[in-house]
């Protein structure tokens, strides 16, 4: 786990300028349907697929896809909202794809990002 960890590290510096709290990030057992997901309980939570281990770009944009979730809900609980506004962290507003955008053309020259590398992921588990 440490690659991911340094990772999340990494971008938390270079896009978030380390504004996100420590995450907990872990493997599922199984694959998830979505690729990954962001959690908040009593602690935030990124939960990312297994499959995703073997495709490093396409785990690399989905990481910061989650990440973005995650500062959306650190930055809304901090102005007082609560849990029955979390579609303002949770879904993908016009806040999130506009900084989905940025992040995507900051580290992958491109804005629809790790896209076209998911897309290779998928056709290699086609096979």
């Amino acid at each position: 786990m440490k690659y991911i960890e340094a990772l999340y590290q990494e971008f938390n510096r270079k896009y978030f300028r380390n504004r996100l709290p420590e995450i907990v990030i872990t493997y599922a057992r199984g694959h998830v349907q979505n690729w990954a997901y962001f959690e908040e309980d009593k602690s935030l939570r990124i939960v990312l697929s297994p499959l995703l281990k073997d495709y490093q770009l396409a785990m690399e944009g989905i990481l910061l896809h989650e990440m973005i979730h995650a500062f959306l809900c650190v930055k809304y609980k901090k102005a007082g909202y609560i849990d029955h506004d979390s579609y303002l962290w949770l879904e993908h507003t016009r806040e999130f794809k506009d900084m989905e955008k940025v992040f995507n053309i900051r580290h992958f020259g491109n804005p629809r990002g790790h896209t076209h590398y998911f897309n290779l992921m998928m056709d290699d588990l086609d096979k």
